[in-house]
């Protein structure tokens, strides 16, 4: 459905020139939802942006619908653009305006008739679950609420696309898996084609289907989001995995407390769901012949498996210790060596 060619965005930062983007081609198929995960700095939201053209390509092709976008003129781009709605970080709401002339907004910019704009809104409001909040206005709402108005207003001129910029960065978890589930409902309901951006792994592995890695203006890594999760290529895409396997704030002096281990290895087991479970533990303990002990351990079950890792103690015959690691890592499982190698 959209199909970008050789996009690039360059700026004039005094006497250099900056890259944002740096020559992007990927297709995003109808229906997908799209994510596009980076760290700050990377180019995310300067790559959503130029979808709609709110920021001018220096190169490169937009096709939507066998249309090039960048070629449009003010008119026809003002015409294209009401098939492509933009969810924001931080709402974008009129403060001066209930939730439900909020939604109305692009609507009355539309051009669309007082009765017809009066259904429409209503419909929205009670889509994304907001019945009862109509005269409510912005101060008065949550943020999760608020981002329920946004969606809701780039949804009023139903459009084809969807694009979010960091929808849930500004939110509680709870609110943020919430907010989430409310994108998949839509995207199965009005088959609306969904680019995402974030920093975070979790957003990516709860809904999309392919997911980006964008570093330096440029995307290192584009597959299936779950072949991405069990087998990261880059560096940078496996920082993110990590973020769903142990928590950032672990670091190098985390072994400090087993200095009085002196045999065996010292393993990290990191689970990214799949058929890996944790009894897996008791089943290598009886298949070769190693004592297995826990020493730390954080695992979350989602609906794609378990998520989390096991830091283990490994003891026993060499040999034995290293067909242990063969059979974890056959398993679906990262296995790090943390000492005794």
């Amino acid at each position: 459905m959209i199909h970008i060619q050789n996009l690039t965005k360059r700026y004039q930062v005094g006497s250099e020139v900056v890259s944002a983007v740096q020559d992007l081609s990927v297709q995003i198929n109808k229906g997908e939802i799209f994510g596009v995960i980076g760290f700050s700095g990377a180019g995310k939201s300067t790559f959503i942006r130029l979808l709609n053209r709110l920021e001018e390509p220096s190169e490169g092709s937009i096709v939507l619908k066998n249309r090039d976008i960048t070629t449009l003129n003010s008119r026809e781009l003002r015409h294209t653009r009401q098939k492509i709605g933009m969810i924001f970080q931080h709402f974008n709401l009129l403060w001066s305006r209930t939730v439900f002339e909020n939604i109305s907004f692009p609507l009355e910019i539309a051009k669309v008739p007082k009765r017809e704009r009066k259904k429409k809104v209503q419909t929205l409001i009670d889509l994304v679950g907001l019945s009862g909040k109509e005269n409510s206005y912005p101060s008065q709402l949550s943020g999760g609420q608020k981002q329920r108005v946004g969606i809701a207003r780039a949804l009023a001129n139903n459009p084809e696309v969807l694009l979010c910029d960091e929808p849930t960065s500004a939110l509680d978890p709870q609110t943020t898996d919430d907010i989430l589930e409310l994108l998949v409902d839509i995207n199965q309901k009005l088959n609306l084609t969904i680019v995402l951006i974030t920093h975070e792994m979790h957003v990516i592995q709860k809904i999309c289907d392919r997911v980006a890695v964008m570093e330096n203006g440029t995307f290192i890594e584009v597959g299936e989001a779950e072949e991405v999760f069990h087998h990261p290529k880059q560096k940078t895409t496996r920082r993110f995995v990590q973020q769903l396997a142990h928590p950032a704030e672990k670091t190098n002096l985390e072994l400090d407390g087993f200095k009085h281990i002196n045999s065996g290895k010292i393993v990290r087991l990191n689970f990214f769901g799949g058929d890996a479970d944790g009894l897996i533990i008791g089943e290598v303990s009886s298949k070769y012949h190693v004592h297995i002990n826990l020493l730390e351990g954080n695992l979350t079950r989602r609906e794609s498996g378990l998520y989390g890792s096991l830091l283990v103690h490994i003891d026993g015959d060499d040999h034995e210790i290293k067909k242990t690691i063969t059979y974890f890592k056959t398993s679906s499982i990262s296995v790090e060596v943390k000492s005794g190698a």
